[in-house]
């Protein structure tokens, strides 16, 4: 997010035990988490995480890569500029994938709501619908991704003036 003043740095991160991704916990500030990824210098999630292994933290808070990828669309429109929004081609075009993204992403949350459930009954049926659910999952996750290409497509197509009609 470009509206806080906080930005991610390695070198920072380094000198002051992960805060350097600090920027990241600041948009999701349900996240346990300052680097979001896994490999993002950050002992203190690492120690949290660790603390939930052996049951001295709980009910960890991690936001859904569908909501970081939509937060990190809506900042790059923003750079962007509202020009986009005067070409209706243009603008069609992204209100579609978006449509289609959020149809997807809810899609995906209620198949994780029920995998949850799930997860609770320990019968072979609730195993066997489960093991479908996360791969019904896996398709709208890689769905979405496939909209964000498209909609990363077509914001390089803006940028370049290259936009060709559908």
């Amino acid at each position: 997010d470009d509206q806080h003043t906080a930005k991610d740095s390695f070198l920072m991160a380094l000198l002051t035990f992960g805060e350097g991704y600090h920027n990241f916990h600041h948009t999701f500030a349900n996240d346990y988490r300052n680097g979001e990824k896994w490999y993002h210098w950050d002992p203190t999630k690492w120690a949290i995480y660790s603390l939930s292994s052996f049951g001295m933290a709980f009910d960890l808070k991690r936001t859904n890569q569908l909501d970081i990828l939509k937060s990190r669309m809506s900042l790059e429109e923003r750079h962007i500029g509202t020009s986009w929004m005067n070409d209706s081609r243009f603008a069609e075009q992204i209100h579609n994938l978006k449509l289609k993204m959020d149809q997807t992403a809810h899609r995906w949350t209620e198949l994780k709501s029920e995998a949850l459930k799930l997860k609770l009954e320990a019968s072979e049926a609730s195993k066997k619908r489960r093991k479908e659910i996360q791969r019904q999952m896996k398709a709208a996750y890689r769905e979405f991704l496939a909209y964000v290409e498209q909609w990363r497509a077509l914001m390089e197509a803006f940028r370049q003036g290259t936009l060709q009609p559908t």
